[in-house]
């Protein structure tokens, strides 16, 4: 079984570009003709931050679920509200879902 070539600095660098522009990894993987995990590999080996981690332990204030859950009801897209305030979709979904 053959490898496949490597990839040139500028193939990488376009790589990372689309990585941190928020493009979905599969997109990037199948334009690029890598696995997958490369995208994230690479982002993390140029000292990228990795979109799983800018706000991991973030909370979201119980002041705040009221709004969240207005938003959610008015079919606001989970991860729109998401980025609003900085946290990953499920923990929006758990709050608006919360009784």
């Amino acid at each position: 079984m053959m490898s496949a070539p490597r990839l040139s600095r500028e193939r990488k660098h376009e790589i990372i570009n689309a990585y941190l522009a928020g493009e979905k990894v599969d997109l990037i993987a199948a334009q690029f003709g890598v696995h997958h995990t490369y995208p994230g590999i690479l982002a993390k080996r140029y000292g990228k931050t990795l979109r799983g981690n800018l706000k991991p332990s973030r909370k979201i204030a119980i002041e705040q679920h009221p709004e969240i859950k207005k938003m959610f009801k008015l079919g606001v897209p989970r991860t729109l509200i998401a980025r609003l305030y900085g946290v990953d979709r499920t923990q929006i979904y758990r709050i608006a879902k919360a009784t």
